[in-house]
Formats: C-alpha cells, structure tokens, sequence
C-alpha cells in the first residue's frame, strides 16, 4: 500500500512541477489511487488509515487546480475514505 500511495503522491508533485499532462495520464493516477482507497477500507487496511491521513490529506490539497477533472475524483476518492472512517 505504501509504494501506491507513493505513485499518487509523486505523480501529483511531478504535474505541479511541470504542467498539465494528458487525461490518460490522470486516469492511470486515479486508479492507482481508487486501489489504494479500496485496499484501505478492508479490515486489514482499518488500521493503517492514521498511518496515512496526512499524506491523503496532502494529495487532495496539491490536487487542487489540476485538470480534466482529476482534482474532483481525488476529492470523491478521499472523501469517501474519511466519510467510511467517521
């Protein structure tokens, strides 16, 4: 779980570093992303949230601005995660 948090986390710094990229591009994040999500809420990952909620948090913060609408379906991803967790 860590290294697909880490995908999403340097693909998301790398586009703020250098631009806009492509949707595919995007869509290969949110997947990785949605993954790691679903891994989180089983049993197994109900543990591991507290590990992981800053850097989550981060991600959606850098998100903000990015296009083809990425920035709204990390919004959806994380939400539902603090939402299943509350």
């Amino acid at each position: 779980m860590e290294l697909m948090l880490f995908y999403a986390e340097s693909w998301v710094c790398f586009t703020n570093e250098y631009g806009d990229i492509d949707e595919k591009f995007y869509n290969k994040i949110i997947d990785m992303l949605e993954k790691f999500c679903t891994l989180l809420k089983t049993p197994e990952g109900k543990n591991l949230y507290p590990r992981f909620k800053k850097r989550l948090f981060e991600i959606r913060k850098k998100s903000e601005g990015i296009g083809w609408g990425f920035e709204d379906d990390v919004e959806l991803l994380i939400e539902d995660v603090e939402d299943f967790f509350e």
